[in-house]
């Protein structure tokens, strides 16, 4: 069954892991941890997942874009997550899975951060606006397919990642 563009197991994903607070800007007002404005969420420390830190050294704003398993088993794709320049981004991946995929581009610039010609990377489905996407093709204007970078978090459970600009 598909709602606008989300599968089930994408729906999944989001009640799963509380994606209301899923992540948070580093160093910036009403940045950081808690339960949400309800109160109706548990604390991000309750949930099962994996921290990416990703640190923009360029001098353009980064959207970020990562993949990864979910609790039920689907691959899910989540973006964007926006990185002005100089600022760090935690992004929250719930998953029991240390392997995840990321993409990166530079807004207004030609760098980009992928899989393009890197061993285990995979070819997925994007758009311009914001997405959460399980399977199948993204359809609309702006969808496109890029190249994730396959990575694997550490047994820190946290996964850092300088983007610094190759100009």
């Amino acid at each position: 069954m598909r709602w606008i563009g989300v599968s089930v197991a994408a729906l999944s994903f989001l009640f799963a892991a509380g994606a209301a607070i899923a992540d948070h800007q580093g160093s910036a007002p009403g940045g950081g941890q808690g339960t949400g404005g309800t109160g109706t969420i548990a604390p991000r420390s309750t949930i099962p997942g994996y921290r990416l830190i990703a640190t923009n050294r360029c001098s353009r704003t980064i959207s970020m874009a990562y993949r990864v398993k979910d609790y039920t088993g689907h691959w899910v794709s989540r973006g964007w997550f926006h990185i002005t320049p100089g600022r760090t981004r935690v992004l929250y991946m719930p998953t029991r899975n240390r392997t995840f995929y990321y993409y990166g581009y530079m807004q207004a610039g030609s760098n980009s951060w992928g899989g393009a010609g890197q061993t285990g990377s995979r070819q997925r489905w994007v758009r311009n606006k914001p997405f959460l996407h399980s399977s199948g093709n993204l359809s609309g204007a702006g969808a496109r397919k890029v190249s994730y970078r396959k990575r694997t978090v550490p047994t820190t459970g946290v996964y850092k990642l300088n983007m610094t600009c190759r100009n």
